[in-house]
């Protein structure tokens, strides 16, 4: 009698060679980091769904990297009196609080947040799409 085990690894036998290994694009880790930066942007405000981006764009952090490392760009989304407040900048960096890279989730500077200011530092060298 097979014990459960035994019977995923028997399943894993015939699932492994039919999958391959993929890396994605300059172009399609763009596209991933945008997203993950707009998401974690989301998260941090009242009202999500009313957000919109501007001038959003994928940097590297040197000239000769084609890996996007930052996120930057402006956002408007409604406040808690259900009105627009005005486009703020926003930098999200791939990279978690103990500097470890982080693409699933990075971090998010918003704002006027004393930090925003000197991360746009990071956003010289453009990642074009």
């Amino acid at each position: 009698m097979r014990t459960k085990l035994e019977t995923a690894l028997a399943a894993l036998v015939f699932i492994l060679p039919s999958t391959t290994a993929y890396a994605a694009t300059p172009q399609e880790m763009v596209g991933i980091v945008r997203s993950k930066a707009e998401a974690a942007v989301e998260e941090r405000l009242r009202d999500p769904q009313s957000v919109n981006f501007y001038n959003v764009t994928a940097y590297r952090m040197r000239a000769g990297s084609n890996v996007p490392t930052a996120v930057c760009g402006e956002f408007n989304a409604k406040n808690g009196f259900g009105g627009y407040h005005g486009r703020e900048p926003f930098v999200w960096i791939a990279f978690d609080e103990t500097l470890h890279v982080d693409f699933d989730h990075g971090t998010a500077f918003l704002g006027s947040e004393v930090y925003t200011r000197k991360m746009l530092v990071l956003c010289k060298f453009p990642i074009s799409e």
